[in-house]
């Protein structure tokens, strides 16, 4: 065969090729050249692809974010009603328990006169302190506790019991009055508390004295020098007996003294 024939034939059967490779692989072929339109289609996949991976992600995680949010928010909405349910519990158990308290407080009350420090101790156990300082607070302001009241009430019943002032200011403080109130409490009183202590004497050791005062009696008249001198021991012993009585029951020095003299005079 003729080389220009060959020629010929090669170039009849490259046609044929790119022919039969349009028809089965359409859009493969490019006006720029036979192998870059299959190039170009593979690099437009590759490029697509990422584009269309990083859509799906992206999407995934607004998702999830969203859900994410919807649950925090219905938590929050949880956590503040259960807040406020918690809220309103405590409130109505705090007024039960003040309601509870206050009429605790009447009730000791309706016995005998307290002092504010006596119903706080009694008290006590029966809530927190706060709640127990404002039923406090709202028993004296409706007039039923008063420390003044209690400090009157306390003295009154010492000193007919015989009991001098040191003693009852001594269980004023104790009973957790002020001071400036016991001594007012105290200043008020517009007896004598010399003759409260002759009293006290009196009911105390009245036999004693009478026992002293009739052999004291007898030894003068008989003129027994030793009676006499047993009379003198006795009185002493009494005056010490008298003076310890009424420094325990509270009375100061000088109506001690003056009380104890009265009865050997």
């Amino acid at each position: 065969m003729m080389p220009s024939q060959a020629n010929r034939s090669s170039q009849s059967s490259s046609r044929s090729e790119r022919a039969l490779s349009d028809d089965l692989f359409p859009g493969l072929s490019s006006d720029s050249g036979g192998g870059n339109g299959s190039d170009a289609i593979v690099a437009g996949h590759a490029q697509n692809e990422p584009a269309s991976a990083a859509g799906v992600v992206i999407g995934t995680l607004s998702a999830d974010k969203a859900l994410s949010a919807d649950k925090a928010l219905s938590a929050d909405k949880k956590a503040l009603n259960e807040s406020e349910e918690s809220f309103s519990d405590d409130k109505n158990h705090a007024q039960k328990s003040y309601q509870a308290i206050y009429r605790k407080g009447l009730t000791y009350l309706s016995r005998r006169e307290y002092s504010r420090y006596e119903l706080m101790q009694k008290l006590q156990r029966h809530g927190s302190r706060e709640v127990i300082e404002k039923a406090l607070q709202a028993l004296r302001e409706n007039g039923y506790q008063s420390d003044e009241r209690f400090a009157e009430s306390l003295c009154n019943g010492r000193r007919n019991r015989g009991y001098g002032p040191n003693y009852i200011a001594n269980e004023l403080q104790s009973r957790g009055i002020a001071s400036e109130t016991a001594s007012a409490t105290l200043a008020a009183y517009e007896g004598s508390w010399f003759e409260l202590a002759v009293a006290a004497v009196d009911k105390k050791f009245m036999r004693d004295i009478e026992a002293w005062s009739r052999a004291e009696e007898s030894a003068q008249i008989e003129g027994d020098r030793g009676a006499r001198q047993v009379s003198q021991g006795n009185r002493r012993k009494l005056s010490v007996k008298i003076s310890q009585f009424l420094a325990r029951r509270g009375f100061p020095g000088d109506i001690i003294r003056n009380a104890a003299d009265k009865f050997f005079d």
